[in-house]
């Protein structure tokens, strides 16, 4: 995954430079905003207020409206099409691993339904299959069916002290089987000595 990661990186930079180079008035109103930003994060003052001053900046600025007009006006090359379908699927990746981390229900079948259509594109059958027949029953918990949204209980806390930790239950399931098994472990306890059947027991 750290490898998509810095991938999906250099490929923002090249995009968003290449955005620049079209679009040099937007460089410059962004790049001021930016820089009262980083002003007040270096000062360490007033970062909250900063950093909303920024995002209401951008909405005013509307760069959102002008980086899809930018992707609709490019949508005839190939390798530009390449590029943004990877940037999109390996931010889908890491917005279920958030899900999942930080025990994010909603946004877990978000990411889920999102993921839906690369099961279908990479010939994955069973989970094209299985995961929109196990979306449909979860989104019916939101209604109060089947006992409720089960919040943060669909992953494993590794640590209470450390936040960003949680795991799948089938990684926790996989990780206590190594634990367990192996030598004077679990692995052949009905024929080992007493002392390993007791230390399960």
């Amino acid at each position: 995954m750290q490898a998509h990661q810095i991938t999906l990186q250099a490929l923002f930079d090249l995009w968003i430079e290449a955005f620049f180079e079209e679009n040099p008035s937007q460089r410059i109103s962004l790049q001021t905003s930016v820089e009262k930003l980083t002003e007040a994060c270096r000062a360490q003052k007033d970062v909250y207020q900063a950093h909303r001053t920024f995002l209401f900046e951008l909405r005013a600025m509307e760069i959102e409206k002008f980086l899809h007009e930018f992707d609709e006006s490019h949508n005839e090359q190939p390798m530009y099409q390449w590029a943004r379908m990877y940037m999109r699927q390996v931010m889908v990746l890491l917005q279920f691993q958030r899900a999942t981390r930080e025990g994010n229900w909603f946004l877990y079948l978000e990411a889920l339904e999102k993921l839906c259509i690369y099961f279908f594109a990479y010939n994955r059958l069973d989970y094209a299959k299985n995961i929109p027949e196990y979306i449909t029953p979860m989104h019916s918990l939101e209604n109060g069916d089947l006992g409720g949204v089960p919040e943060r209980n669909f992953s494993v806390n590794t640590s209470n002290n450390v936040p960003f930790t949680r795991i799948s239950v089938d990684r926790a399931m996989e990780h206590l089987n190594k634990v367990t098994k192996g030598q004077g472990r679990i692995s052949g306890i009905t024929t080992s000595t007493p002392q390993t059947l007791l230390k399960f027991c």
